[in-house]
C-alpha cells in the first residue's frame, strides 16, 4: 500500500474510531453535545491545515519561546473547552472527540479524496523498499 493509500485508511479509521466513543459516551442535553462537538471539528480542522500545508511545525521543532506559547495556548483551549463542558454536559470530552473525529474525516475527504493528500501528511516510505540481491 503506498503512502497516500495508508494516510487515507489510518485516518477515516481514527475518524471513525473518534466518531464511534464520542456517540458511545456522549451523554446530556443534545444541544451543549452539539455545541462541543462543533467547537471540536471548529479546532480541529484549521489544526490540521495549519500542520499540513503551512510551515508552521518548524516553529514547534525549536526551543524557542514561541513554541512553548503555541503549546501553551493550545493546551489551555482545550483544557477550558473541558472546564466550560464539564457545567454543562456530563462528558464534555464525548462531545469533543465527537466533533474532532468529524473534522478529521470531513478534512481528510475533502483533502484526500477531492484534493491530493498534503505532501505534509504524507511519509517517505523509500526506506521500506529492498534492494534485490546482485
Amino acid at each position: 500500500m503506498d503512502s497516500p493509500s495508508r494516510a487515507l485508511v489510518a485516518d477515516f479509521a481514527l475518524a471513525a474510531g473518534a466518531i464511534s466513543l464520542g456517540l458511545l459516551f456522549a451523554g446530556g442535553p443534545v444541544g451543549w453535545n452539539l455545541l462541543l462537538a462543533t467547537f471540536g471539528a471548529a479546532a480541529f480542522v484549521p489544526t490540521l491545515y495549519l500542520v499540513e500545508q503551512t510551515p508552521v511545525l518548524a516553529l514547534l521543532e525549536q526551543s524557542s519561546p514561541v513554541s512553548y506559547g503555541l503549546v501553551f495556548l493550545g493546551s489551555l483551549a482545550i483544557a477550558l473547552a473541558l472546564v466550560v463542558g464539564w457545567a454543562v454536559v456530563a462528558s464534555p470530552a464525548a462531545a469533543l472527540l465527537l466533533g474532532m473525529g468529524t473534522g478529521l474525516a470531513s478534512y481528510r475527504f475533502a483533502y484526500g479524496v477531492l484534493e491530493p493528500i498534503p505532501d505534509g501528511r504524507l511519509v517517505d516510505d523509500s526506506w521500506r523498499e529492498i534492494e534485490p540481491p546482485e
